[in-house]
């Protein structure tokens, strides 16, 4: 059936003939055990917002309980959810990455929640499940109330009223991204940056922290949306530089350069040295899964009440419809396929219309064997479709037009679909890549796998809550970054508000920061607004300075004035007292030659 779509409030549907006014009231569900926090933010929304929502919670410990909250959020179609890491965090971000994944006709938002003992590794991690919104639990809840509205509800976003000061400042930015393997020369990353062949770009590593490597310069050497393991657009592999190129500068000497040369020769060295050491040390914790299976089944076997399906020795990706084959079929790589197959009547495909493709139904399936073929061309993953009933395998080959198929007429059980697995592993296991000896793969809860790629952007207006900003890159809506203001704070591109003034090109919420962490943000801000004043201020303390400087140097240039007249007075004097003396002479002179005459 298709989803039911969220309406305004007062909505009119016709029926019947008769026009009958229908609520329809979204649902912002709380997955967690803080109950105490989740009542204060639902009173916290309906003291800010005009919106009417119904709030539910579920309180979950069980990994296999929460897993199953997936089939809750696929029937209840919430607007958001709200997914607290305090307690059990490993189920529950496995729950978020199930739900990033999944396909969906309808978006639901997720938001994160963690405590601040857990400390920014917790948000880290929570980031990388892609989820879009990460928040550390506090008293202060307009934040969490802001983002549920810009996430779920963009076209009635409300002004949060919190100061916004306007700038226009270049600042660095940073893309999360996921590293999955490193070797000697290499780091394979997935991200949803598009990267050209042999760019040149930084991403910030665990290595390069950790002083295992010299530098974080690295260079693309290929790219692919195939094979991927998490939930971004593209995988990466990256040679890395070890050590950063000599910059020559034009008043530097050959001597100069060679010596430059040399040291960087030195640290490329010692860095290669080190990353190989690093890489012996931990290959043996290095446990890759290849074997994978891609699962169609709309109800969810995988996840009622069952073990978290990351457990297991296949990679099992679950959907409950396919929305694009051929992307699908090349990002997941499978070598089984699992298909519930459904059974649809005409008339009931027909009333589906658009959402015809969300049909695990037999016309469906022929055109996904028929991608598949496409896809994989001289290889066939097994196909496994349970509920054929009359069908025998025979049949499906001939009606699917694909070799590889199996047909059960049982329906589906997980006991059954790892016994088949496992009954398969040994047909598909020489078809494996083979890891190479000195290839680490890095798990996926650790802290390593976090890695950032560099850029740029241009901030016009921060608040407390959000951001104005222009990027060169296109950035989709939903598009995580991190940057500094002044401390590390993780931005989400959202739809810009219909209140907004600013002129930018895109606008952002803040999250993944705490109360202390606010508080800087906040005197940040206030600076930014008494940047001017303090700017005018220090322009007029300089102008005092300098008057100063010049009244003393006029000061300095009277007396100098002065001295050099006195000097020039008493030097006049000086020759005037000698040319008088002079002519005294001269007179006595006469006068002893006139008494001599006598």
């Amino acid at each position: 059936m298709a989803d039911e779509k969220a309406a305004p409030a007062g909505a009119k549907d016709k029926k019947d003939g008769k026009e009958e006014e229908e609520k329809v009231i979204p649902k912002i569900v709380y997955i967690g055990q803080d109950i105490s926090y989740f009542n204060n933010l639902k009173e916290k929304f309906q003291e800010l917002c005009s919106i009417e929502a119904e709030f539910q919670s579920s309180q979950v410990s069980d990994d296999s309980k929460i897993q199953s909250q997936i089939l809750k959020i696929r029937t209840i179609k919430p607007k958001a959810v709200l997914l607290d890491f305090a307690k059990n965090p490993n189920a529950m971000m496995h729950l978020a990455r199930l739900w990033q994944r999944q396909n969906k006709t309808i978006e639901t938002s997720i938001i994160g929640l963690c405590d601040y003992t857990q400390g920014r590794s917790m948000v880290i991690k929570a980031i990388m499940t892609t989820i879009p919104c990460v928040h550390i639990k506090s008293a202060e809840l307009e934040a969490v109330v802001h983002d549920i509205n810009c996430l779920s509800f963009p076209l009635l976003v409300q002004d949060h009223g919190f100061a916004l000061a306007e700038l226009s400042d270049p600042i660095k930015a940073y893309f999360p991204a996921k590293a999955a393997l490193i070797n000697d020369n290499f780091l394979k990353i997935e991200s949803n940056v598009p990267m050209q062949a042999k760019q040149q770009l930084r991403v910030h590593n665990f290595w390069f922290r950790s002083k295992v490597v010299e530098s974080n310069l690295v260079m693309c050497a290929s790219q692919s949306q195939e094979n991927l393991y998490y939930n971004f657009e593209y995988t990466q592999i990256l040679q890395m530089a070890h050590a950063d190129p000599v910059q020559q500068t034009d008043n530097m000497t050959k001597e100069d350069f060679d010596k430059l040369q040399k040291d960087r020769q030195e640290k490329l060295q010692n860095s290669k040295f080190k990353l190989t050491k690093w890489i012996k040390e931990h290959v043996k914790y290095s446990k890759p899964k290849f074997l994978k299976a891609y699962v169609v089944d709309k109800e969810g076997h995988f996840f009622n009440d069952r073990p978290l399906s990351d457990t297991y020795i296949y990679v099992f990706r679950n959907q409950p419809f396919v929305k694009d084959a051929k992307k699908e079929l090349l990002a997941t790589k499978p070598q089984i396929i699992v298909w519930n197959l459904e059974k649809v009547s005409k008339a009931d495909r027909d009333a589906e219309a658009e959402l015809q493709y969300t049909l695990n139904d037999m016309p469906n399936l022929i055109k996904f064997a028929k991608d598949a073929k496409e896809v994989f061309q001289g290889y066939q993953p097994i196909i496994i479709v349970f509920n054929a009933e009359d069908q025998e395998t025979a049949d499906l080959q001939a009606s699917m037009n694909y070799q590889s198929v199996l047909a059960v007429k049982d329906p589906m059980s997980i006991d059954m679909v790892l016994r088949m697995c496992e009954m398969l592993r040994n047909k598909v296991e020489p078809s494996l890549p083979k890891p190479n000896a000195t290839d680490v793969y890095i798990d996926k809860n650790s802290d390593i796998s976090y890695v950032e790629i560099e850029s740029e952007l241009t901030l016009m207006a921060c608040s407390e809550n959000d951001v104005y900003f222009n990027s060169d890159q296109d950035l989709p809506l939903g598009t995580v970054l991190r940057v500094s203001l002044p401390v590390p704070m993780y931005i989400t591109v959202c739809k810009i508000p219909e209140y907004a003034k600013i002129s930018s090109t895109y606008y952002g919420i803040i999250h993944g920061i705490g109360e202390e962490e606010r508080q800087k943000l906040r005197r940040y801000i206030n600076e930014i607004f008494f940047r001017d004043h303090e700017q005018k201020k220090a322009e007029e303390k300089q102008e005092v300075e300098q008057l100063k400087v010049k009244y003393v140097e006029d000061k300095e240039k009277d007396a100098q004035d002065a001295a050099a007249a006195e000097a020039e007075r008493l030097r006049k004097e000086e020759e005037e007292r000698k040319a008088l003396e002079e002519k005294a002479k001269e007179l006595v002179g006469q006068l002893d030659d006139k008494k001599e005459e006598k």
